[in-house]
């Protein structure tokens, strides 16, 4: 990743894997934005006041953290599958030169490694966590 324009477009496919894995950006069936405005409005005096609708439907702290943990993951795994991809170009477009057929190896064994430490992590923290709250 030498160029700018590569920099460039991993930062966006970043972004747009972040957004598209996202469930805190998910929309949930059957409401709109209209139905979540009046049910939050009050009239004070002449005016009507409407506060916004929390976005994440929660305000309990553990819920929050598994929230932004379950987004993390989203995102990782589109790096991770962007790594694959990346590793297999690599791969495959080598030509036969072992040096580059080396590099793809390593690239998608190196993205496998990270999943599976990854993972491992939240499987870890969960046990932990469960432990301690008795859960």
């Amino acid at each position: 990743m030498d160029s700018p324009v590569k920099k460039i477009l991993f930062a966006g496919l970043i972004i747009c894997g972040f957004l598209a894995f996202n469930p805190a950006l998910a929309d949930t069936a059957g409401t709109t934005a209209g139905s979540q405005a009046s049910s939050n409005c009050k009239l004070v005096g002449k005016d009507t006041i409407c506060t916004l609708a929390n976005p994440l439907k929660t305000t309990d702290a553990a819920s929050l953290v598994n929230t932004i943990i379950k987004g993390l993951l989203g995102v990782i795994g589109a790096v991770t599958l962007l790594m694959f991809v990346w590793g297999a170009g690599g791969w495959l477009l080598s030509a036969g030169n072992p040096e580059k057929v080396a590099a793809g190896t390593k690239t998608m064994l190196w993205a496998a490694i990270g999943l599976i430490l990854v993972f491992a992590s939240y499987i870890l923290v969960n046990i932990v966590i469960k432990t301690l709250t008795g859960g």
